[in-house]
């Protein structure tokens, strides 16, 4: 079982147009710990490198765990949308720290499109230059990939195996289906 995560703590005063995600994206330190210790066999994964990843880092630590964190460059480069303002984004040298506490690092694209609305030729920018950015900013080699919001089709699964080793969806039966983790669920 692999369980993915977006944000790990207390849902903060946001913008409106954010609001709306934030608390089913949010999980708190707490519900977090619980889930976690029910399935001690699952591999975990952040989409989109939100801070609260830090907080759950600990945990993970002291359960000698590691995760998987799914990063957006746009994100790291401040470059978020409003609806994605609900909480914030963790910092290149935040990352670099959970890269030495030995989480792995995987694409979620360059800027969190929606691929599935996207043009071949964005799919594509999307798919290669997030890997190139993330693999040139922390000296990596990235094999893992996130599809932005669990959204896939044959012909972008397709694409995207020819630039990933293992490519992650959420609950759908292209890619290696993970279970969503959502505030309030557990």
């Amino acid at each position: 079982m692999i369980l993915c995560f977006h944000e790990i703590g207390e849902v903060n005063k946001c913008n409106p147009i954010a609001a709306q995600f934030a608390k089913s994206m949010t999980t708190s330190l707490n519900d977090f710990i619980k889930i976690i210790d029910k399935y001690p066999n699952a591999e975990i994964h952040f989409d989109d490198g939100r801070k609260g990843v830090l907080a759950a880092a600990q945990i993970l630590k002291q359960k000698k765990r590691s995760a998987i964190l799914f990063l957006v460059p746009q994100f790291i480069l401040g470059n978020v949308p409003m609806q994605e303002r609900y909480s914030d984004f963790l910092s290149v040298d935040e990352i670099k720290y959970l890269i030495r506490l030995g989480f792995k690092i995987g694409s979620h694209t360059y800027s969190h499109a929606p691929l599935t609305k996207l043009p071949f030729n964005s799919i594509l920018s999307e798919l290669n230059s997030s890997k190139q950015f993330l693999e040139k900013k922390f000296n990596i080699t990235v094999i893992n990939f996130s599809y932005p919001f669990g959204l896939v089709n044959s012909g972008i699964h397709h694409m995207a195996k020819q630039i990933y080793s293992f490519c992650f969806s959420l609950e759908d039966p292209i890619g290696i289906q993970r279970k969503l983790v959502l505030g309030e669920q557990f």
